[in-house]
């Protein structure tokens, strides 16, 4: 996954030299952005319905759900890593969403702001995916 195009150098014989620390970082980053895209019951789905509710939370699935399709089949994605997540969401994420003790209040503007910088966080780590 990681030697096609992430860490080649610019000579196709000579290979960056990381340290183990760098990869389990990358990966870290990578798993943990896949895990706030708002999808089913991850921690991204809990956050879309906090900030959109529960109706609208479901439209926004389906866009990310559709976004990741397409990047996979058409070539945004060299290595279906989102697509392979998206079909995951899809099969292991579909249990009915737990409520929350409070869906009433509307969400204040602090954590807000919190949930669109983690938006675009997430967007920051997977865009450069290749």
């Amino acid at each position: 996954m990681l030697g096609n195009g992430i860490l080649n150098s610019p000579d196709p014989n000579q290979a960056i030299q990381l340290h183990q620390l760098a990869l389990a970082g990358f990966g870290g980053l990578v798993i943990n952005a896949l895990c706030l895209l708002p999808l089913g019951n991850t921690d991204g789905g809990r956050i879309s319905v906090a900030f959109f509710g529960r109706s609208f939370s479901r439209v926004v699935q389906g866009t990310i759900i559709l976004g990741l399709v397409l990047s996979g089949f058409f070539g945004a994605d060299n290595q279906d890593t989102l697509l392979c997540y998206a079909i995951y969401a899809q099969f292991f994420q579909k249990e009915p969403e737990v409520p929350c003790r409070n869906e009433v209040d509307e969400l204040d503007t602090g954590r807000g702001f919190i949930s669109i910088a983690t938006a675009v966080l997430v967007l920051l780590i997977l865009t450069p995916l290749p």
